[in-house]
C-alpha cells in the first residue's frame, strides 16, 4: 500500500510539474504577444503622427501659395492701367 501512495504522489508531482511548465510557457507566449501588440500600436501611432505632420505641412504650403498669389494679384492690380469701359 505504501508503494501505491508513493507512486500516486510522484505521479501527482509529475503532473503538477508539467502543468507548471505549461503555465510558464503560456505566460511567456502571452507576454510575447502583448509586446508585439504594443510595438504594433507604437508604430501605428508613429505613422499616424507623421501623416498628420505631413498634412499640416501640405496645408501650410497651400495657404502660403494662396497668400503669395493674392499678394501678387494685388501688386499687379496696383500697377495696372485703369480699366476703360467702351
Amino acid at each position: 500500500m505504501e508503494k501505491k501512495t508513493k507512486s500516486k504522489f510522484s505521479q501527482e508531482f509529475i503532473e503538477r510539474t508539467k502543468l507548471m511548465e505549461l503555465q510558464r510557457k503560456y505566460d511567456l507566449k502571452k507576454h510575447e504577444f502583448k509586446m508585439q501588440e504594443l510595438n504594433y500600436i507604437r508604430e501605428t501611432d508613429k505613422k499616424r503622427h507623421e501623416q498628420d505632420l505631413e498634412r499640416g505641412r501640405i496645408k501650410s504650403a497651400e495657404i502660403r501659395k494662396m497668400q503669395e498669389r493674392r499678394s501678387r494679384n494685388q501688386d499687379l492690380q496696383q500697377y495696372a492701367p485703369p480699366y476703360e469701359k467702351k
